[in-house]
């Protein structure tokens, strides 16, 4: 049974999770944003009676892949920070992420996710308006780069190129960003996090690709494990007992590794060429 209350300041799903010999209660515990209500609150910390094994970092989608198929027999702390998207799923993006989605369900007035709307087109207008804006080697440019201790300037540059320098910042072209908008500190935050993890946030959001479209590659029902030559014992048994139905749940069993996966890939090429040839 799962209960979600999204009212309140602390959410918990409790799993009952039996098996033919042993009965137990796996707690998720999750530091998540309240976006709902319209404001942001976090959830108080975990409570401290819960450990994590050997203070092992841990996978959400794994574990809840490990108790619907796995059948495993111990307590899990799930919290975001250990989520392997951290730089997508961030506190500070939670309405970009999830505001959309409650004023879809009929959970955000239509006076916030206007509020909302007008945040989100402010943030990707001065982003745009940030890599169009070039500065040149003046004498105003170059004191600003020398007061912050950064390397001058030999040629012109975008203004979002500077502000990627870690020990600059949007408010410190103020005066020599003469067309600057008057936006709120909030957007201006939003704003410093994308230009300065730009290169980061673009590499994770390919992997997340990548991973969709692992979830999407389907194993064969009838696929013998057996048969998949170069596979671990280990990963043969797991695949075995679970019998995952796609590449991307394959790679979230304890037990298999990414090796294990690109042979199951080789497996997959191999046996759809035979099967095209026959």
């Amino acid at each position: 049974m799962s209960v979600f209350v999204f009212n309140s300041r602390v959410v918990s799903l409790f799993a009952d999770t039996h098996t033919h010999t042993d009965k137990y209660t796996h707690i998720f515990y999750f530091r998540l944003p309240v976006v709902w209500s319209g404001e942001c609150q976090t959830f108080p910390p975990r409570p401290s009676k819960f450990k994590n094994p050997k203070n092992k970092r841990v996978k959400p989608m794994q574990h809840v892949n490990r108790l619907m198929h796995t059948h495993t027999h111990t307590t899990h702390i799930i919290t975001l920070g250990w989520d392997e998207y951290r730089l997508l799923l961030r506190q500070d993006n939670a309405d970009m992420r999830l505001r959309e989605k409650g004023y879809n369900v009929g959970l955000i007035s239509e006076e916030t996710y206007a509020k909302f709307i007008h945040k989100k087109q402010a943030i990707q207008e001065e982003l745009e308006r940030l890599r169009n804006v070039y500065v040149g080697t003046t004498e105003e440019v170059q004191k600003i780069l020398a007061d912050n201790n950064s390397t001058p300037l030999r040629s012109g540059i975008a203004l979002s190129e500077l502000i990627k320098r870690p020990e600059l910042n949007y408010n410190d072209f103020a005066h020599v960003d003469k067309d600057r908008p008057n936006i709120l500190p909030e957007i201006v935050e939003q704003i410093q996090i994308e230009l300065k993890y730009e290169g980061y946030i673009s590499r994770q959001q390919k992997q997340v690709e990548q991973f969709k479209k692992l979830e999407k590659r389907k194993l064969p029902v009838d696929i013998n494990y057996e048969d998949v030559y170069s596979l671990r014992l280990e990963a043969k048994q797991k695949l075995e007992q679970v019998r995952p139905v796609s590449i991307g749940q394959a790679s979230r069993i304890s037990g298999v590794s990414p090796a294990d996966i690109s042979v199951l890939l080789v497996y997959l090429e191999q046996k759809r060429y035979k099967d095209a040839t026959t």
